[in-house]
Parts: C-alpha cells; sequence; structure tokens
C-alpha cells in the first residue's frame, strides 16, 4: 500500500510537502519511502521554526505529545520521570516515527506543569467571582495585575471602630500576613472586643477582623488591603482633629 501525506507550511503558503511511505498487506512498513518538496511559484529560502525569545531552532513538539505533556505534569510524578516515560511510549529517539512527536527534555514538562497550576488557578478564581456575586463579605475582587480579594462584613468595621477608635482605648488591631497555607497568601487582622471579656484572664477577647487572599505580597498589596478600614481612617482622623 502507497500512502501520501500532503503537507503545507504554516509560515509560507507557497510552500508544500509530499510524504509517500510504502507498506506491506500486514501493516508492516518497508524501508522505502519519498519526501518531496514542492514551490507553488519561485524557489526561495525557508527559514526554518525559532524560539520566539531565544531565536535557537527547535522542532516544534506535537500536538498529541504536549496533551499528554500537561496530563502527566497535573499529577505527582516528577519532570525526569514524565519525560523518560512519554519518550518510552512513543519508540524513544531510535524508534519513534517523527521526531516531532518526542517531548524536547524535562524543562518542557516543567513548563507544563506550571500551564497546568495556572489554568487550576484560573478556575479557582473563576469560582470565587461566580460566588462573589451572592456573598456580600466578598469585596473588592481585582484579577489583575495579582488576584486578590478583601473578605469582610461591614459589622466588624463597625466593632473596630466602636473598640478600637476610642480615645480612651486601649484595644489592639493587629495584622499579619501567614505563609506556607497553600499557593496563595492570607493577610488576616485582629482586634480586641470588650464586649467579651475572658473568665481566666479577665482581658478582652481576640476577634477575627477583615482579611485578604492573595497571591503576591509586593507592596502594592498591602497598600490595597486598607480598603475596608476607610471609616476606620476617616473616624480617627475626626478624633484627632
Amino acid at each position: 500500500m502507497v500512502r501520501n501525506v500532503f503537507e503545507r507550511h504554516k509560515k509560507y503558503n507557497d510552500f508544500n510537502r509530499t510524504s509517500t511511505v510504502i507498506t506491506r498487506w500486514d501493516g508492516e512498513e518497508l524501508p522505502l519511502g519519498l519526501i518531496q518538496f514542492n514551490f507553488a511559484e519561485e524557489e526561495h529560502r525557508i527559514s526554518p521554526h525559532k524560539h520566539p525569545r531565544s531565536g535557537k531552532q527547535f522542532i516544534p513538539t506535537a500536538p498529541s505529545t504536549k496533551a499528554k505533556l500537561l496530563k502527566e505534569a497535573s499529577g505527582r510524578k516528577g519532570p525526569s520521570r514524565i519525560f523518560d516515560e512519554i519518550s518510552e511510549d512513543v519508540g524513544g529517539v531510535l524508534d519513534c516515527e517523527q521526531s516531532a512527536d518526542l517531548p524536547r527534555d524535562s524543562k518542557q514538562v516543567i513548563n507544563a506543569r506550571q500551564r497546568s497550576q495556572n489554568k487550576a488557578y484560573e478556575q479557582e478564581f473563576a469560582s470565587l467571582l461566580d460566588r462573589s456575586k451572592n456573598d456580600k463579605a466578598l469585596r473588592n475582587l481585582q484579577w489583575t495585575p495579582a488576584p486578590r480579594v478583601m473578605y469582610f462584613i461591614d459589622e466588624q468595621v463597625d466593632d473596630i471602630i466602636r473598640e478600637c477608635c476610642r480615645p480612651n482605648s486601649s484595644c489592639i488591631l493587629s495584622i499579619d500576613t501567614t505563609f506556607n497555607v497553600g499557593n496563595f497568601y492570607v493577610t488576616t487582622t485582629m482586634y480586641q472586643s470588650e464586649k467579651v471579656i475572658s473568665k481566666r484572664t479577665a482581658k478582652p477577647a481576640n476577634m477575627p477582623g477583615p482579611a485578604m487572599f492573595h497571591t503576591t505580597k509586593t507592596q502594592r498589596d498591602y497598600l490595597y488591603s486598607p480598603t475596608p478600614f476607610w471609616k476606620v481612617i476617616t473616624h480617627w482622623n475626626e478624633l484627632r482633629l
């Protein structure tokens, strides 16, 4: 059986390639084949595929191999193991049908894992966006330049004003960022409320205040966090005046 595959260059539409493969009746391929290159018009130079940033030449990975990389990268296997298993599945360097079926290196697996994680983050924040439409405690949801959201209710802010902004108040409002709780940061606030007194220490109880969930820890993130405290700041400035 003679099988022809016709391909057109993605960048040069006038450049075509025809691959001819000969197989026996039982499906076994014979060491016979033909590759023919044609130009629709005058011949010209064909530049190889290059990386858009580094400018280095490379063979593009087949879409089926990219799909396998994304699927395996979402699991717990290491990059080197994933690279070896996918390479073996397509026959390795010596027995693969085409070089595009092989992953380039373990770095490509690492990049696929990063894309898989980013896709998961997008899905999580997309669900958060839907929830914010019905949950009034989710405030100031921001997607760019980095995802972040505030979580608080008006009663918390009113309590902070009542407990911490009185001239003779000794209640403390504290702010702290927790780390290593996942692929994000949680900046929490806490204030003392004299409405609830501990029987053991006779001191005001510590109550949770507004919190911020964010994916970066830049100065811009922390300048964004005082958003729910505008009433607190306004009230405190009035007392000072």
